[in-house]
């Protein structure tokens, strides 16, 4: 969310909860908005929403925040092309099945020849 979407966050909250960081300094507030600000605005109104209805104290962030999990799978991708391309082609086939072996003479505690 952006910054005007977290002071719209406090300001629900505060509509919600009248005390809600009224004797906080602003350091405390700076630090809301910057933690509002990694989380998805509408899943966290959401949240707060139903926080709101069964609750009688004021939320902390672990109640209401919603962060919306990053799935970047795309280097794992990379990686699987790699190795597909290298079992294709003989010479690079061979020489992975080698580091294949010494990783594994290395992993038992073998000693390297090199």
């Amino acid at each position: 969310m952006d910054y005007e979407q977290a002071k719209e966050v406090l300001g629900r909250i505060k509509d919600y909860f009248p005390a809600f960081l009224n004797d906080a300094t602003i350091e405390t507030k700076k630090a809301w908005l910057r933690q509002l600000m990694k989380g998805d605005y509408h899943m966290t109104m959401v949240k707060l929403d139903d926080y709101a209805t069964k609750e009688v104290f004021p939320p902390k962030l672990a109640h209401i925040l919603h962060i919306r999990e990053v799935r970047n799978t795309d280097w794992m991708q990379a990686d699987i092309e790699q190795v597909k391309r290298e079992k294709a082609d003989p010479k690079l086939a061979k020489e992975r099945e080698e580091k294949l072996k010494k990783l594994q003479t290395l992993l038992r505690g073998g000693a390297d020849d090199e």
